[in-house]
């Protein structure tokens, strides 16, 4: 018996089994590839970087300025900057609550608007809503969302 499981033997398929020869696979011998979208790209590459470093000359220094605002964290923003971070911010991004410190209080809420240099924020306690002079803020702070 053991000697009879030791032969291989090709699956049955049928049950009359013709006899077939193996089958030869072809394992793939090349690679195709498009080269007309590779010169595209490289042209395309090429001319954006003819672009930028014609661009790059008369704006170097006007990038170099918007990157480091770009990459800031909040905790380096300016006031202003803050509470246009909030009032512009995407209608999908929920309002984080913010501890907003004035001259005399300090207001926990939401940044709703800012219009006419007043900033109005829906707060915590009662009245709900509070209109407050931008030149009386000191600072924001993010408590939470």
């Amino acid at each position: 018996m053991k000697e009879a499981q030791a032969v291989k033997r090709s699956p049955l398929l049928y049950i009359t089994q013709p006899n077939l020869q193996p089958a030869y696979v072809k394992v793939q011998e090349y690679i195709s590839i498009k080269k007309e979208a590779q010169i595209i790209e490289e042209e395309s590459v090429t001319k954006e970087k003819k672009v930028v470093e014609q661009q790059g000359v008369a704006q170097e220094g006007n990038n170099a300025a918007k990157s480091t605002n770009d990459r800031k964290s909040f905790k380096e923003f300016s006031t202003l900057e803050k509470i246009h971070f909030f009032t512009n911010a995407k209608s999908n991004m929920p309002k984080p609550l913010c501890e907003i410190m004035t001259e005399h209080d300090t207001f926990q809420g939401k940044i709703m608007s800012l219009e006419n240099e007043m900033v109005t924020a829906r707060i915590l306690k009662d009245p709900y809503k509070v209109e407050i002079p931008l030149s009386s803020i000191k600072s924001v702070q993010i408590i939470g969302l």
